[in-house]
């Protein structure tokens, strides 16, 4: 697992593979994703990236990554009962 933080809240991590999910529309996001892959895609995306978690985004950002952790674990786990 790779994770990346805003400078602003240092302590809240998202898991790239969420954040690549985000970027590139994914609607699969219970895949495994190799670590080179994650790599990769920063190496390519990091602009785009930083720009998600700079200050006038990162808000927006933020609650999207948080709504798509949510799929995730409904994706990985459909026999759990929703209740948000």
């Amino acid at each position: 697992m790779l994770d990346v933080s805003s400078v602003g809240e240092p302590n809240n991590w998202f898991d790239v593979a969420l954040v690549k999910a985000l970027i590139e529309r994914e609607s699969e996001l219970n895949k495994t994703a190799e670590i080179f892959s994650l790599i990769t895609f920063l190496v390519q995306k990091l602009e785009t990236v930083e720009a998600l978690f700079d200050s006038n985004s990162y808000n927006s950002t933020k609650k999207k990554l948080e709504e798509l952790e949510h799929k995730r674990v409904f994706q990985m786990f459909p026999n759990l009962k929703q209740e948000y």
